[in-house]
């Protein structure tokens, strides 16, 4: 009996000195809005303003830039987007913001591979992003229990921890700051880097891969709960495509399989699609040697050119314009056109 007491003590010191560390740690990074992603307060201070959101992980984030969509739109829009964003995490965020604003339009953005991840693969990466961006440990708790299992909270809790320790050491430095860019709206993105494949190896990497299709039911079920909660409040939807590299395109095959599956599911689901890596200027807007941090995510420049089309897009078919001429009908045929073709011949 003394020894099963000593035990039950010994364990409730050590949470406690678990959860003190925890606080001490995380604190300062909490507090100080450290992290790009610990937009709560924003949101709260906007909270009856936005009309328009855009939602997706991280090709979404780094594309829509809010102040442009608001200057050619005259809306008030937020990019809701999050880092490996599961679909949960997205509907979760997406009921939130629906609850508290006047939103008219959603745009919900499906990349190639957006359907495809899960949280136990990522460890819990995307879902430590939303957790940070939530209101209040309560909140928090309560997104845990319905959505993670035991392991991810571990995977999640090292994540914020690890978050926490790099605040510390910019505090011992004296840099450490607010990570969060007010004015953006939830947007970011990075300089470009150059992805363009070299032409000794253009022939070799193309259609090397196939693009993964076996998606995942929980993502998909929860991107149909995501237009549902829209359509219950009469809000427009549109799923769109952001662009990725020619690189990207190049290598995979079976591009025209996703376009066939996202445009059934978006007639199924009463929302209009569009696939912005089928513009037919895409060439001329968006090269491989510039226009890209990696190769599937927008640069700040290009984001900028893709924030203005898109919102011209957007407006055009509000007004019930065809926007059909603007875009490619099939991957095949704009892959005719890729500045790479030329080494094939």
């Amino acid at each position: 009996m003394r020894t099963s007491k000593k035990a039950l003590i010994s364990a409730i010191c050590l949470l406690c000195c678990v959860a003190i560390l925890s606080v001490v740690i995380i604190g300062p990074w909490s507090a100080m809005d450290a992290a790009y992603y610990s937009d709560s307060s924003l949101r709260k201070d906007l909270a009856g303003t936005i009309d328009t959101i855009v939602l997706g992980a991280s090709h979404a984030l780094a594309a829509f830039d809010p102040n442009i969509i608001d200057e050619t739109l005259g809306c008030t829009s937020y990019n809701l987007s999050g880092s490996l964003m599961t679909s949960h995490s997205k509907l979760y965020l997406l009921n939130k913001e629906l609850a508290r604003n006047p939103v008219d339009t959603v745009v919900l953005e499906v990349s190639y591979n957006t359907l495809i991840r899960t949280t136990e693969e990522e460890y819990g990466e995307g879902d430590a992003v939303t957790v940070v961006r939530l209101d209040s440990l309560p909140e928090k708790l309560a997104f845990l229990v319905k959505y993670d299992s035991l392991d991810d909270w571990m995977n999640i809790y090292s994540r914020i921890m690890e978050g926490g320790l790099v605040c510390w050491k910019n505090i011992i430095r004296g840099t450490a700051k607010s990570g969060v860019n007010r004015a953006a709206k939830g947007y970011t993105s990075k300089q470009s880097i150059d992805v363009t494949i070299p032409p000794e190896e253009v022939a070799e990497l193309h259609d090397s891969r196939i693009v993964d299709m076996n998606y995942t039911e929980s993502e998909v079920d929860a991107l149909r709960e995501q237009i549902e909660a829209c359509h219950r409040k009469g809000i427009d939807v549109m799923i769109a495509v952001t662009p990725v590299s020619d690189r990207i395109l190049w290598r995979e095959r079976g591009w025209d399989e996703f376009r066939v599956w996202l445009e059934n599911f978006s007639r199924e689901n009463g929302c209009v699609c569009c696939d912005f890596n089928l513009l037919k200027n895409r060439y001329e807007l968006f090269n491989d040697a510039e226009s890209f941090y990696d190769t599937v995510h927008l640069s700040k420049s290009a984001s900028e050119s893709f924030s203005h089309i898109f919102s011209d897009v957007l407006k055009r078919m509000k007004a019930g314009e065809d926007v059909s001429d603007m875009f490619y009908d099939t991957y095949d045929q704009m892959l005719e056109d890729s500045p790479y073709m030329q080494y094939l011949h």
